[in-house]
């Protein structure tokens, strides 16, 4: 690319583009035509003020708050002392990375992300809460100024990390409840994956590029390569295989971290010698980020109002999800309460007497492949700190390598 990151973002946040990606929403979305209708009493953006505020500089998204209203900024003030009606509509911009970022894992994930959102917002709106989508790409953007990117609902409240820790015990069995439970309701749904010929398959581990209900209780995926460029894969050895080849791959590349790559050498080693064998009935969507950081809750009520950044959702093992959900908990007491609660709502849990023995062996497998992706990511995660790298690295490699003491493969 000739420009630089800066400079793209830029052209795709001006008020050029901004106007065409709300006008393009207007022309495709029925419900943010009504929405914007309700509020506007109109259907164009004649007269309207757009402005855009950066909520998320990250790495793989950039993620925007755009407000229109009825007029601008600076007349606020004057409208209201006219008595004048003053209008304000908030909805959420996020663009995928372009390709100046050097970032293989950005395959599908735009298209990854809308699917599953659209799919939860149609058929689980009231038991799984999730942002409405106005708009998106089709993952497939071109040219130095296009980027993929979602349109959506804004949800309202604050990201529940910022206040997770401050809450009483009874306030954190409320929320672990709650999450397990609509947890629940999702593994209700049975997902028959198909592969990109449309042939049903007993499990495909990928990137979800379309879902179709059948009914209330089954849906059938066409799944895609996964979010990092490869797959889609028929085993969940195979899956995890995969991914720990490609950070492998990426950590000899890294003198600070090339000292560790025998210890996950030796564990693909363990996986292809001993493939894993896991019931069927743990194949399931999942989030596989599912903490905190995205759930929004309303703070006056901890009430959760809505479950955010889908774009690494995969169809993979239930374990995934249980993994995540374990950072909720804070002691001994808690994990024993979320265990209830997910053999409470979970049916694939309930019924199988072994199954926590059985995750626990598991789990390990999950810690691993999160510490190479650390230990292969950091820098870009913090390309613009230095500091901020040094510091992490340095806790990564003492904690990967007190993982490797307690864990032999």
């Amino acid at each position: 690319m000739s420009q630089d990151h800066s400079t793209s973002l830029q052209l795709t946040t001006d008020q050029t583009n901004l106007k065409s990606i709300i006008c393009r929403a207007l022309e495709k979305s029925e419900i943010f035509r009504q929405r914007f209708a309700e509020k506007f009493h109109q259907t164009t953006l004649e007269n309207l003020c757009i402005k855009s505020s950066a909520i998320d500089n990250g790495i793989s998204n950039k993620i925007f708050t755009i407000e229109l209203s009825s007029s601008s900024p600076s007349l606020v003030e004057t409208a209201i002392e006219k008595n004048s009606i003053w209008s304000c509509m908030e909805v959420i911009l996020k663009i995928t990375s372009d390709k100046s970022t050097n970032i293989p894992s950005l395959f599908n994930k735009t298209l990854n992300e809308a699917c599953i959102m659209k799919f939860l917002h149609a058929n689980l709106a009231h038991q799984f809460k999730s942002p409405t989508i106005y708009d998106h790409t089709d993952g497939n953007g071109k040219g130095e100024s296009e980027m993929d990117y979602i349109l959506m609902e804004k949800c309202e409240g604050m990201a529940l990390n910022l206040i997770y820790d401050e809450l009483s015990d009874e306030e954190r069995r409320l929320l672990i409840s709650h999450i397990s439970e609509m947890r629940g309701k999702l593994c209700e749904f049975a997902f028959i994956p198909e592969d990109s010929h449309g042939n049903l398959k007993e499990t495909l581990f990928g990137s979800v590029l379309d879902i179709k209900v059948v009914n209330d209780k089954v849906a059938h995926v066409t799944v895609g390569r996964n979010s990092d460029g490869d797959g889609p894969f028929e085993s969940f050895s195979d899956f995890l295989i995969a991914n720990f080849e490609k950070r492998i791959e990426e950590m000899l590349k890294d003198e600070r971290v090339s000292s560790l790559v025998y210890n996950f050498q030796q564990l693909v080693k363990y996986l292809k010698e001993k493939p894993l064998s896991i019931s069927s009935d743990l194949y399931q969507l999942c989030h596989i980020d599912l903490t905190p950081n995205n759930v929004i809750v309303n703070p006056s009520t901890n009430h959760i109002t809505g479950i955010i950044d889908w774009e690494w959702g995969v169809m993979t093992l239930l374990d995934m999800d249980i993994n995540e959900l374990m950072t909720w908990t804070r002691n001994d007491q808690e994990i024993s309460f979320l265990k209830e609660c997910l053999h409470q709502h979970i049916p694939q849990i309930g019924k199988n007497s072994n199954f926590w023995e059985e995750f626990e062996g598991r789990r390990k497998l999950f810690l691993a492949l999160d510490w190479a992706i650390r230990l292969s990511s950091y820098k870009n995660w913090f390309r613009n700190d230095e500091t901020e790298a040094e510091s992490f690295i340095v806790k990564a490699l003492e904690n990967t390598k007190q993982f490797f003491m307690e864990n032999s493969f």
